[in-house]
């Protein structure tokens, strides 16, 4: 997929607000490294697949033309390559093969995955949750289910636009499941992220998209971005291998 002029000018001008916020110590580097990934993102919609290589083929133009240094190209081209933007399909029988790798079920995932990176298994593993939850509603998932989904909902959605957009998005149903699944794998580190994040979110009677769109209105204001900045540069800093973690409680737990 080739961008059009303006398509390349907007994302242009995206890019310089962000370098000048950066140059000002209004943002980090995770921070900028994080938005400018988002932006990527949503300008390719293809399949997982084409969406990494459009976006790489992009990052390669602006590093060969001296506008992004090797630091940023590599950063963000790992974030595409972790954290794609995944378009979900309504129909299962469509489109499945991009999101299920490995196999159409647990058993199948971890027979097939030897050797392979622990992103890409929670990814198959997550996408045959999801399928799930789309075909007979968030209620028929199991406990661990629940843990496993809402954790690797964390993961992609902190990692593209922040805990705002994790509690925006249809992840947000998996609110009050986030700290539970943290403590239920073993960890320490993001479990204190997650609580800080979950007590500024609050407590609600429930968590259907109006009510938290109306919850998130009130408690954010004119401070959208910044309410959650603390947790996400934690969030970004955190060194435990959270992903092998959840895999490891999948294995031992969905099988």
């Amino acid at each position: 997929m080739k961008l059009s002029n303006i398509e390349k000018q907007k994302l242009r001008e995206v890019r310089e607000e962000l370098e000048e916020a950066l140059e000002y110590g209004e943002i980090g580097k995770e921070t900028y490294i994080r938005f400018l990934s988002r932006e990527i993102k949503m300008k390719f919609s293809e399949s997982e697949e084409q969406q990494f290589k459009d976006g790489k083929e992009y990052l390669d133009d602006l590093s060969k033309s001296g506008e992004i240094d090797e630091e940023t190209y590599l950063l963000v081209l790992d974030n595409l390559k972790k954290y794609p933007r995944i378009f979900i399909q309504r129909n299962f029988s469509e489109k499945h093969d991009e999101l299920l790798l490995f196999g159409k079920s647990f058993k199948e995932v971890f027979e097939n995955s030897d050797k392979k990176e622990c992103h890409q298994i929670l990814s198959n593993i997550s996408a045959i949750i999801m399928y799930k939850e789309q075909e007979h509603g968030i209620d028929s998932l199991t406990p661990k289910e629940r843990y496993i989904y809402a954790i690797d909902g964390m993961l992609t959605e902190v990692n593209n636009g922040g805990f705002n957009q994790l509690f925006f998005n249809s992840t947000g149903e998996l609110t009050y499941d986030l700290v539970p699944a943290l403590e239920e794998i073993g960890s320490k580190k993001f479990k204190s992220i997650a609580s800080k994040a979950v007590d500024i979110f609050g407590d609600i009677p429930s968590l259907d998209e109006d009510s938290r769109y109306s919850h998130l209105e009130k408690i954010t204001k004119e401070d959208e971005l910044q309410l959650w900045d603390e947790c996400d540069d934690e969030f970004y800093d955190c060194d435990e291998d959270i992903e092998s973690m959840t895999v490891a409680y999948a294995k031992a737990n969905l099988i």
